[in-house]
């Protein structure tokens, strides 16, 4: 089982490779932690239910585990990208990231460039169907409940980002680390799938 040094190494392979994606960890304690990356910058990072800085934190406390990328899953919006450079000191102690420096105008500053594609509402109905059923597979038929409360309390989804932050939602449902992580696998193929 790779080492905390390991998976930070990995880490900073993709960003340097600019690599567009999700990296899942699953952690010796069976925690789930979660990077996601566009062209190489770290726009966000969970463990468990802990987010960004908070997550920082307790990411720094792993000792080993285990490691899994998904390329092209994730879209940068302008908030997140403005977060990247803090989010990697944070993480490596390290102010710069050469060769892949973050350009503060990439997205943050650009406000002519669209981040987010619509989808059209079929498609929309149809993912979050797929998004239930694969719940459904952890928790049962009340699945469909959980995302229709999802749905209630944030607005329907309509951009691919969106039903990925609903299916990471609604996994936390399911109360278990590591099927937690099973089921953002499944569901993110499921987007993928539709879209």
């Amino acid at each position: 089982m790779p080492n905390y040094d390991e998976l930070m190494g990995y880490l900073k392979k993709l960003c340097l490779e600019r690599a567009d994606g999700t990296l899942f960890i699953t952690t010796d304690q069976k925690h789930s932690v979660r990077f996601k990356l566009y062209d190489g910058h770290i726009t966000s990072c969970n463990y468990r239910l802990k987010r960004d800085y908070d997550a920082i934190k307790l990411i720094k406390a792993v000792k080993s585990g285990t490691y899994k990328f998904f390329a092209g899953i994730s879209e940068p919006t302008a908030s997140n990208m403005s977060r990247h450079h803090d989010l990697y000191a944070a993480l490596f102690g390290e102010t710069t990231l050469s060769p892949n420096k973050i350009n503060s105008t990439s997205v943050a500053g650009n406000n002519s460039m669209t981040v987010f594609q619509f989808l059209d509402s079929e498609t929309v109905k149809k993912t979050i169907e797929a998004i239930a059923k694969e719940l459904a597979y952890f928790i049962g038929p009340v699945a469909r409940l959980i995302c229709d409360e999802y749905i209630n309390r944030t607005g329907q989804a309509r951009t691919k980002d969106e039903l990925i932050a609903m299916a990471e939602s609604v996994a936390t449902e399911i109360g278990d680390s590591v099927q937690e992580q099973q089921f953002i696998e499944a569901a993110l193929g499921s987007i993928r799938a539709m879209l």
